[in-house]
């Protein structure tokens, strides 16, 4: 009997088939609005218990089986959102590109995001993001180091420059976005607790001069031996993937 308040009456899918949906696709807010129809399908737990589990509040529970009643999986998939418009088109992200692959000009070695940022508001008038560039230009790195006809992951969380619409993800880096407070599957966060508990956990620094230094430091050693980092930082669904191969591969499966 699905949960007390909550009726399924559509009967298409048996609760082992909708699990089963949810372990299959690539988008983690449908497979978490799945696995929650799944329970209210169940019975053993009432309303209020899903709704906590999956930290949503009961109407929003309601809205899904709503939404899964009328449409079936596919209306659990996300909706398009309003927001504003991305402050850089296509055509003008096009135009700013040669600009990173150039170089600010004479006289300076490198773009800074403060330059990036004045250069893009002096000549469209648009004032953009500072963590949303970096962003970008990290995106432009990664996609730099991926041979020729293969894919990379760029594993986001939930951060707002990470979904913002000016982000400009290349053609070979795919985005796979981690589900609310799941820091887990994020090869980063295995990279910050080895330097944590091996070089910071501990110690007192005397001065913020102190903690550059150390930082600084670390960082050069440890970069180096880039097998550490890969051995760290490893995830199964972590690897390149041709171009070509099925969406499915290369992206987060919770």
């Amino acid at each position: 009997m699905p949960a007390a308040g909550i009726a399924i009456p559509n009967t298409d899918h048996a609760v082992d088939d909708i699990e089963a949906l949810a372990r299959k696709r690539d988008d983690s807010r449908q497979s978490r609005r799945l696995r929650a129809i799944a329970h209210l399908m169940e019975g053993e737990l009432d309303r209020g218990m899903i709704a906590l589990r999956d930290r949503v509040d009961r109407q929003t529970l309601c809205d899904w089986a709503s939404r899964y009643n009328a449409e079936r999986p596919d209306g659990l998939k996300d909706r398009p959102r309003s927001g504003g418009c991305p402050k850089l088109n296509e055509s003008r992200k096009a135009e700013v590109r040669p600009w990173l692959e150039d170089g600010p000009g004479p006289g300076v070695p490198a773009w800074t995001l403060g330059l990036l940022k004045e250069r893009i508001k002096v000549v469209f008038g648009a004032v953009m993001s500072l963590e949303a560039m970096e962003m970008n230009r990290r995106l432009m790195d990664i996609c730099a180091a991926v041979p020729d006809g293969r894919r990379a992951p760029a594993v986001f969380d939930g951060a707002g420059w990470h979904r913002s619409k000016d982000l400009d993800c290349p053609d070979n880096v795919s985005v796979p976005r981690l589900p609310p407070c799941s820091p887990e599957p994020d090869p980063a966060e295995s990279v910050f607790q080895f330097l944590k508990a091996r070089h910071f956990a501990n110690q007192v620094f005397e001065t913020a001069e102190a903690v550059t230094e150390r930082v600084a430091e670390v960082r050069e050693g440890f970069a180096a031996p880039l097998d550490r980092i890969l051995s760290i930082g490893h995830r199964s669904w972590a690897r390149l993937t041709p171009v070509a191969a099925p969406a499915n591969q290369g992206h987060v499966h919770v």
